[in-house]
């Protein structure tokens, strides 16, 4: 059995299917660990997300910023727009069977020599904290008055009277889902997605920050396109910017060689 991480799939279906050929991927013996971002700006949303919902027990991924994106239009928070590409999953017959698979994905997956996540964890965070965090949000997106207020107030949406969200919980679901760089104080800055050289002074990415994270445990993860394949102490990214034109990735967990397949022809210029 081998379990594979692989990174950011955006919803672009041929070439996943492609890699998982590459990877000779048997539902029967491997695992495919998704770091999130399965769905959203690639063509076929709909059917990569039912993809991955019928390898049942062989896929285990967590949830990123686009899937929580998804999920807030699904709860009438939010709306797509032209850039997006969830309408045919919203629409789907089968939409709420979708959505509450997705309800029951967790932000965080911890093994014996690596942790899952899309975005990164908070450099202040022990493993057992940020394993914490990850599970109060599971518990708050398994119901639906919790994960409408959670939502709501992830996407700076105005609450609801009943809304009630734990303290510290919202910038937690951030570091997992949608962080980049942060500040010595730990202070997230994410509005930016350029390259780690084009930082704003005092910034830097979350993982070169000192962390109280084991120095032998790897954190697996993508998010971030602009970053690229990286592999350096304690992290590994594999967002290798796929919907951009360039390459999907995926690994053997826990530190296996890189295997990308290379994207589908797209008419914007890749994201370098």
């Amino acid at each position: 059995m081998v379990m594979y991480a692989i990174g950011d799939i955006q919803g672009c279906f041929d070439v996943l299917q492609r890699l998982l050929r590459r990877l000779h991927f048997d539902a029967r013996r491997d695992v495919l660990c998704g770091c999130g971002d399965m769905v959203n700006r690639g063509p076929k949303s709909l059917e990569t997300l039912q993809l991955l919902q019928d390898l049942g027990p062989s896929f285990a991924g967590v949830l990123g910023n686009h899937e929580l994106f998804l999920l807030a239009c699904a709860f009438g928070i939010l709306s797509p727009s032209k850039k997006d590409t969830v309408q045919p999953i919203l629409a789907a017959r089968h939409s709420a069977a979708l959505i509450d698979w997705l309800l029951q994905r967790p932000l965080l997956l911890c093994f014996d020599a690596c942790s899952v996540v899309h975005a990164g964890l908070h450099p202040s965070w022990t493993l057992p904290e940020a394993a914490a965090w990850a599970a109060l949000a599971h518990t708050a997106l398994s119901s639906q008055q919790r994960a409408g207020a959670l939502l709501r107030r992830l996407f700076g949406r105005p609450e609801q009277p009943h809304d009630q969200v734990a303290p510290g919980l919202v910038q937690a679901v951030q570091c997992m889902t949608m962080m980049r760089v942060c500040d010595a104080q730990g202070r997230l800055l994410l509005r930016f997605n350029g390259p780690p050289a084009a930082a704003p002074p005092t910034f830097a990415p979350w993982f070169s920050w000192p962390h109280r994270r084991p120095a032998a445990h790897t954190v697996v993860c993508g998010h971030w396109a602009a970053l690229g394949k990286h592999r350096a102490a304690g992290v590994v990214g594999l967002d290798s910017g796929c919907v951009w034109g360039n390459e999907l990735t995926a690994m053997a967990l826990p530190q296996g060689d890189f295997i990308s397949e290379p994207a589908d022809p797209k008419t914007e210029p890749p994201m370098t």
